[in-house]
């Protein structure tokens, strides 16, 4: 899993200094792009976690 995350880290780090180097003006587009990416995943998983608690839950009452 570790390796997995530095690879995502290393491979968005080199893509972001691409775009610095060679087109600095849409440096500002690809944050926002990176930013909207990262408010999209933390809600998928916020759903996906409040949906296996609510499960959890459900299979406590049930006991």
């Amino acid at each position: 899993m570790l390796p997995r995350m530095l690879t995502y880290l290393l491979i968005g780090a080199l893509i972001v200094a691409a775009v610095a180097v060679s087109v600095p003006q849409y440096l500002s587009y690809l944050l926002i792009a990176f930013a909207a990416i990262f408010v999209i995943v933390l809600g998928a998983l916020a759903f996906i976690y409040g949906k296996r608690a609510i499960l959890m839950f459900k299979e406590l009452k049930k006991q």
